[in-house]
């Protein structure tokens, strides 16, 4: 697979990290330094992997009048996500955690076995902080709304 990361027709200076040769015994680093270093590594290789492929199932569901959704979701193909520490983590706990929807049928009546009422008011999001924006600066993705610009 090669990433799009290596089309460079369009840069002029290129100042990044790139891989190199050169070797160097990840013992000689210092414990911040090698955490450092496998963060970025990760990174690096996670172009390499193909795209995260899962299943979605979206129910509708009108109740006396009321919209409600319902959703699941079933991992196909982990790809990339495969190399993120909060994955590797769920899958030592629960192999994929999934939430699977039961097969439905357009009419279908359903029994609702519990529920409530919450009444909450919305709020604007928070301020970055300097862990928040590092956060959302690696997966700056979900705030793109057009890919194309």
């Amino acid at each position: 697979m090669k990433s799009k990361a290596w089309d460079d027709s369009k840069v002029d200076a290129h100042h990044a990290i790139i891989p190199t040769n050169r070797l160097k015994a990840l013992t000689s680093l210092t414990t911040d330094e090698a955490k450092i270093y496998q963060l970025i590594a990760t990174q690096y290789l996670m172009q390499f992997y193909g795209p995260h492929k899962y299943q979605e199932q979206v129910a509708k569901i009108n109740i006396s009048g009321g919209a409600f959704v319902a959703k699941g979701k079933s991992n196909q193909d982990l790809g990339w996500l495969v190399l993120t520490k909060r994955e590797k983590q769920q899958n030592r706990k629960t192999m994929l955690r999934e939430t699977v929807l039961p097969s439905l049928s357009k009419g279908e009546s359903l029994a609702c076995i519990e529920s409530q009422l919450l009444e909450k008011q919305t709020s604007p999001p928070k301020h970055f902080t300097e862990a928040s924006l590092l956060a959302a600066m690696t997966g700056i993705s979900r705030y793109v709304q057009d890919s194309q610009n």
